[in-house]
C-alpha cells in the first residue's frame, strides 16, 4: 500500500509539468523581422527539447546544455528547484547563445542588419526585446 501511494505521488509530481510553448511572438511593423523571429522558434523548440524537457524532468543530463542548466539549478536552488526557477535559468541560459546567433545574423544578412537598424535603438535594446518576447514563462 505504501508503495502505491508513493508511485501515485511521483505521477502526480511529474504530470504538473508544462511544457514551455515555441510560438512566433506578435510585433508592431516597426519591430517585425521575420528572420530573427524564425530563428529564435527554432532555436527555442531545439532547447526545449534537449535542454529544457530533460532538466524538469530530473533525468540526468547528458549533454553540455543539460549539465550547465542543471548545474545554474543547483548553485542557485540546490536540489530544491522548481519550474519557475527552470524558467529563470533557462532565461539566462538560452539568450546567451541568441544573442550570439542574432549579432552572426546582423552580420551575414545586410536585409536583416538594416531593419534590425531600423527597428531598433541600440543591439542593447533588440537583445533586451526579443528576450522579453520569447522569454521562458509557464506560469
Amino acid at each position: 500500500m505504501a508503495s502505491l501511494i508513493l508511485a501515485a505521488a511521483l505521477l502526480a509530481g511529474c504530470s504538473g509539468i508544462k511544457t514551455p510553448k515555441a510560438d512566433l511572438a506578435s510585433h508592431d511593423a516597426r519591430h517585425d523581422i521575420p528572420a530573427i523571429d524564425q530563428m529564435i522558434v527554432e532555436m527555442k523548440q531545439d532547447y526545449i527539447q534537449a535542454c529544457y524537457m530533460p532538466v524538469i524532468k530530473r533525468d540526468p543530463p547528458i549533454n553540455a546544455c543539460q549539465t550547465e542548466l542543471f548545474q545554474m539549478l543547483e548553485r542557485r536552488y540546490h536540489m530544491n528547484y522548481t519550474q519557475n526557477h527552470v524558467d529563470m535559468a533557462s532565461n539566462d541560459l538560452f539568450f546567451k547563445d541568441v544573442n550570439t546567433k542574432i549579432t552572426e545574423l546582423l552580420r551575414k544578412d545586410r536585409e536583416v542588419g538594416n531593419a534590425a537598424r531600423r527597428a531598433f535603438g541600440s543591439t542593447n535594446e533588440m537583445m533586451a526585446y526579443y528576450r522579453e518576447a520569447y522569454k521562458f514563462q509557464t506560469n
